[in-house]
């Protein structure tokens, strides 16, 4: 009951993507309770004990990785908040000293080098031009492709100033923001996608390949990206998310600071693109790559 009242508040606060991400993995710890004969129990008698054992199953029979049984904690972590700030009916949160555990992967999409790309780019030109759009976008717009493309409307396309408005229903950071067009996209959404020329309330990205009114399942693009992928016998860490850490890399190499790489990625702060960069880009210097003193 609690949960569900949970769930109700989270679905208003958070993106849809996200929404689910709650949703499933709070199903996944009721699953465990029952299969402990705990459904029935007062919520009060949810132990740190009843936690930590649900976080070492987790791990033990999912093989998941260490990031994933963290997001499992945190979430329960919100929820036991929620019960304490809003229901007083907990004195102390139960999720603390959870076990370290979980497999240590490194799940983060890599950039895709420039040759690949190229052959993405022939590819999809010929037989998926609207998925090397979305590529497109999240390389020179650093969009997102679950809720922030999939849900683009043309009248988020600002033509006038060569912007893109990410309203704030969409955005993970859930602010309304607006972004640059660099001009190679703003040329190619005019002149070859003709953009400029639908009704405002269409959806950029829609069946058909073209711009229309019917929202595209969650999971499309992806599905769309892996297949093109494999049938290109390309590597299968290239994930549709590497177009935008690309691009993101490309900027950095260009010289553009941090301070502009935050607002274009449309971090929270500054620390947020300093660990971005230090994760996926690396500290590069010319002096260490041009003058090193031989040896």
């Amino acid at each position: 009951t609690y949960m569900n009242e949970f769930l109700v508040l989270k679905k208003k606060e958070v993106i849809h993507h996200s929404y689910q991400t709650y949703k499933s993995k709070l199903r996944i710890f009721i699953m465990y309770l029952e299969s402990k004969g705990l459904q029935d129990v007062h919520v009060s008698f949810i132990t740190q004990e009843i936690i930590s054992n649900f976080v070492c199953f987790i791990a033990e029979n999912n093989h998941v990785s260490r990031r994933t049984v963290l997001k499992y904690q945190q979430i329960l972590k919100n929820f036991f908040n929620y019960l304490i700030d809003s229901k007083k009916i907990l004195i102390r949160n139960p999720v603390f000293g959870m076990p370290v555990v979980g497999e240590i992967k490194d799940e983060a999409a890599v950039p895709i080098p420039d040759h690949d790309r190229e052959v993405f780019k022939l590819y999809m030109q010929n037989h998926d031009p609207q998925l090397w759009l979305v590529c497109m976008m999240e390389f020179y717009c650093a969009l997102r492709p679950h809720e922030e493309l999939r849900n683009l409307l043309i009248s988020d396309l600002n033509w006038d100033s060569q912007t893109i408005t990410i309203r704030n229903s969409r955005a993970k950071n859930r602010k309304t923001q607006t972004v640059d067009i660099p001009h190679q996209l703003y040329e190619d959404m005019i002149n070859v996608y003709h953009l400029d020329e639908y009704p405002p309330e269409y959806y950029v990205f829609s069946r058909n390949g073209l711009p229309g009114t019917n929202l595209l399942g969650k999971n499309y693009f992806k599905n769309h990206f892996a297949a093109i992928r494999n049938a290109l016998g390309l590597p299968s860490y290239y994930k549709l998310y590497g177009f935008k850490h690309t691009g993101a890399c490309k900027l950095a190499d260009f010289g553009v600071s941090t301070y502009e790489l935050q607002r274009h990625m449309r971090h929270v702060s500054i620390s947020t693109t300093e660990a971005y960069i230090n994760k996926r880009i690396g500290v590069k210097s010319d002096t260490i790559r041009n003058n090193f003193p031989d040896i």
